[in-house]
């Protein structure tokens, strides 16, 4: 079991070094998108969780998942076309 856990952990490195992104950067990017979502929505104690990804075509691949107990009522202004 602790070989599956330190070759998952020296594949999550490796693949963060090829995406070549600070150690911290996930951590803020995360922060941000559960700030942004809090606005429209009542998140979960656990928030957004998010996963980046590098595809083999070098696209950046990036999954998020967020549980509300609630959507916010957001005031939508209908603009006026007269």
């Amino acid at each position: 079991m602790r070989n599956k856990q330190t070759l998952k952990r020296a594949k999550s490195i490796l693949d963060r070094d090829k995406m070549m992104i600070p150690d911290n950067y996930l951590a803020l990017l995360t922060s941000e998108i559960n700030v942004l979502l809090a606005q429209y929505m009542d998140l979960d104690s656990v928030g957004a969780k998010i996963k980046l990804n590098l595809t083999v075509d070098g696209v950046y691949e990036l999954k998020v998942v967020a549980l509300a107990n609630r959507i916010k009522d957001v005031p939508v202004c209908i603009p006026s076309f007269e």
